[in-house]
């Protein structure tokens, strides 16, 4: 899949929710090109959120890596990118555009952005660091049980842990905001799954 620009996921992410039963607030990446997307929402449960939203595309893991791996590269531009913790809760997102229907190779994707588009969240206190270029890895697997059941999660062995990745149909994207107010932690698959926004 080829990758899409901050500015191009940070509109695929305002559309989403602007097409929700909830209502964006204020919503623009911090300098064009720049993360985080800054994200106020007033919650059709009448709750008001801000996020900052950390972002990159979902793409396979390279030439020396399994068909099945897949991946996010968190870079920051070395000119003093700094993540901020003090205006709302961050999140960390990867976007992989639509996938063919279940298939044998992970890396085939076809359709428009909307048909089968998925987001997956990872724990960005686990991640996400100034710096550092870290990869973040999911399974091609996920993001395809993502795409026929809505929503997956997979728990995979860190340093600090047992993590929680959430991947989702971008239709799920808000409900996930929703409930991860109070940080990806607090976001339960189950919850997300049969939630109804």
């Amino acid at each position: 899949m080829a990758r899409r620009s901050k500015k191009w996921i940070a509109n695929r992410i305002l559309d989403i929710v602007r097409e929700s039963s909830h209502a964006v607030i204020e919503g623009g990446l911090a300098h064009p090109g720049h993360l985080p997307l800054t994200l106020d929402i007033r919650f059709n449960t009448g709750q008001r959120r801000s996020f900052d939203l950390y972002f990159w595309t979902v793409s396979h893991g390279g030439a020396s890596r399994s068909e099945g791996e897949f991946r996010i590269q968190i870079t920051f531009p070395r000119h003093g990118q700094t993540i901020r913790r003090d205006r709302g809760t961050v999140l960390l997102l990867g976007y992989h555009g639509p996938m063919a229907a279940v298939t044998d190779d992970p890396t085939a994707s076809l359709g428009t952005p909307g048909s089968g588009d998925v987001f997956v969240a990872w724990d960005p206190l686990m991640h996400l660091r100034v710096g550092k270029s870290v990869s973040v890895q999911v399974p091609g697997e996920v993001l395809r049980e993502a795409q026929v059941r809505g929503v997956y999660a997979h728990f995979r062995k860190c340093v600090a842990g047992v993590e929680t990745v959430v991947a989702m149909r971008s239709a799920r994207l808000p409900a996930y905001l929703r409930l991860a107010s109070a940080g990806h932690s607090s976001v339960s698959p189950e919850e997300l799954l049969i939630t109804v926004e």
